[in-house]
């Protein structure tokens, strides 16, 4: 093997993964907020509007997936819930794809609510929705995580990866017609 039929090989891998990882960044978004007290706050030391700090969770479950790219409804994509911990000061942070959501809280001694709904999510948004709590003799804690596997290198959708691909022929192409030209002189 030649050593510039190497370069190009190596071309070609390196042009697939960066485009697809750059592809796989920018086709995320974050939902983010505080958990704050409604109710029954004094009961639990608190005052109205202040951050919970007791364990819990927030859930955004997806009710539409989105294309990534047009925002469009997409039928055949899965759709994922993502979960997360509330630290204690309240916030929390998702990470998700373009989608349609539900959001949801469940803390410690905190009636489970759903806190926005019909939540449009696009690619690259950041976006912050706070809840108000109320205040329960009982505690609950839930938290649940949907994982569907989705054809293609792990971490990386298939689209990117064939976009990464394209790109790496186009390169490889480029390269052997400048070989081509340079043996003809």
């Amino acid at each position: 093997m030649h050593a510039s039929t190497i370069l190009a090989s190596i071309l070609v891998l390196v042009c697939i993964l960066s485009v697809s990882a750059m592809v796989y960044a920018q086709s995320t978004a974050t939902i983010s907020g505080t958990i704050r007290c409604g109710s029954g706050c004094s009961a639990v030391g608190l005052n109205y509007g202040d951050p919970i700090q007791s364990g819990g969770s927030v859930v955004a479950h997806m009710t539409t997936a989105l294309d990534p790219i047009t925002g469009s409804p997409r039928p055949d994509l899965p759709t994922m819930d993502t979960n997360t911990t509330i630290d204690v000061h309240g916030h929390y942070e998702l990470s998700v794809t373009p989608g349609v959501f539900d959001l949801y809280v469940s803390a410690n001694g905190y009636q489970m609510t759903l806190f926005a709904s019909s939540v449009v999510v696009l690619t690259g948004q950041s976006l912050s929705y706070d809840a108000y709590v109320t205040v329960t003799s009982t505690s609950t804690v839930t938290s649940t995580t949907t994982e569907i596997p989705i054809p293609g290198i792990p971490g990386f959708p298939i689209e990117a990866i064939l976009v990464g691909f394209i790109v790496g022929i186009i390169g490889l192409a480029l390269i052997r017609r400048s070989r081509y030209r340079g043996s003809s002189s």
